[in-house]
Formats: structure tokens, sequence, C-alpha cells
């Protein structure tokens, strides 16, 4: 199989993307619609370890302001 950069870039995207959106429906079914800010700033995190790290947080915070608070620890 040939290694492909772009192609790796590609399908890297496509995952963080998905993850990204599955974050954020977890989120909505927690504590309802997200705001527009919290939105954007998930979108931005694009390293799997971070997303994985934030949904798990999103298990385990009380509120959607403690998510938030972590979120803004955390960088992309």
């Amino acid at each position: 199989m040939i290694e492909s950069p772009l192609l790796n870039e590609l399908i890297a995207e496509k995952v963080a993307e998905e993850r990204q959106q599955a974050l954020l429906n977890f989120l909505e079914a927690r504590f309802g619609p997200m705001p527009v800010d919290l939105l954007h700033r998930v979108k931005d995190v694009t390293k799997a370890d971070r997303l994985e790290q934030l949904t798990k947080q999103a298990a385990l915070c009380s509120d959607l302001e403690s998510f938030r608070q972590e979120l803004g620890g955390l960088r992309k």
C-alpha cells in the first residue's frame, strides 16, 4: 500500500470532525442546546487524544460550565 501524506491528513481531519460531532451530541443530550461559542471551541480541537479527554470530561462534569473550564485548559 502506498503511503500518502495528503490522504492521511484528510482521514485525520474526517476522524476529528466525527469525534467533535459525537462530543457535541453527547453534551447536547446532557445539557441541552450548545452555546455558539462552545460549538466553535470544540470544533477548534483537532487532536484525537484531546477529543478523547474532553469526551471523558463531558461524561464526568456536573454542568456545562465545568466542561467549558476543562475545555479552556486544553490545547488543540
